[in-house]
């Protein structure tokens, strides 16, 4: 008999409902903070190798990183990573690490980008695709989507008579 997720024969399946269930509010407080999935990814791998390493000592066992990689399912290059990290991980540090987290950082306290009041000034979008994305999907710029790209949906929207913009005849 396959067991399913949700077979009561399947400690596993149970364990990792009741782990959705524990990670619910958990993930309510990282959002309130401004925390996405990468700090809490980072600090669930630190968890998880130290609380093994933790068991290892308790055991009279060596220090075994490939053992730890083993059960958590982690490389070893992480796990070692990960053990040299004697202190969990500063989230703040991980959520400036992420390019578009340092944008908005430096738009809310560079006073370049502050109005008199200390409030973000308003900022004009210049391109409406991510040029990552742009580059992994179509191997192309994002610059290609607002020069080329998105003259030409005007131009079809225009000649179908489903846009008519002012000053367009």
């Amino acid at each position: 008999m396959a067991r399913t997720p949700n077979s009561p024969k399947n400690p596993s399946g149970k364990a990792a409902e009741a782990a959705v269930l524990a990670l619910q509010p958990l993930a309510n407080l990282l959002l309130d903070h401004g925390l996405g999935v990468p700090e809490l990814y980072e600090a669930i791998k630190w968890a998880f190798v130290h609380e093994a390493a933790r068991r290892q000592s308790t055991r009279n066992q060596p220090l075994n990183a490939s053992r730890i990689a083993a059960i958590t399912g982690l490389t070893r290059h992480e796990v070692a990573r990960l053990l040299k990290a004697r202190a969990a991980p500063d989230a703040l540090q991980t959520w400036k690490r992420q390019r578009g987290n340092r944008v908005l950082l430096g738009w809310h306290t560079d006073a370049v980008f502050l109005t008199k009041e200390g409030k973000p000034r308003a900022v004009y979008m210049y391109n409406v695709v991510d040029n990552a994305w742009s580059m992994a999907n179509y191997g192309d710029q994002a610059v290609v989507w607002q020069t080329a790209i998105n003259p030409v949906i005007a131009m079809e929207l225009i000649h179908k008579g489903i846009w008519q913009p002012d000053g367009v005849n």
